[in-house]
């Protein structure tokens, strides 16, 4: 004859269950590693890599990060520009207005 099986591996709440705070520090932890890392330049970046054999597509990455020209005229400066050309006056904004009832 078998006899029930227990369930003992389940966790209640009420049953005064400590939770492993161990997920949250490493969570932390791997937050805290990632902004030191998120402030080094590439070059740094490269430096701090294993020896060759390892960290192959890293390290292409980062080579050919490093290879790409800076950008010179930042996008947004430019759309500023043509939208500054581009806004009617206030004479032909009144004409605009008017001509709509005709």
């Amino acid at each position: 004859m078998v006899g029930k099986r227990s369930n003992n591996r389940r966790v209640y709440p009420e049953a005064n269950h400590q939770p492993c705070h161990k997920a949250k520090l490493r969570k932390q932890w791997a937050l805290e590693r990632q902004a030191e890392y998120d402030k080094l330049t590439l070059q740094q970046k490269l430096d701090r890599l294993p020896p060759e054999p390892l960290c192959k597509k890293q390290r292409t990455r980062l080579l050919a990060l490093l290879a790409k020209p800076a950008k010179v005229v930042p996008e947004p400066v430019v759309a500023q520009e043509k939208a500054a050309e581009a806004a009617p006056t206030k004479e032909e904004k009144k004409t605009r207005k008017y001509m709509k009832g005709q």
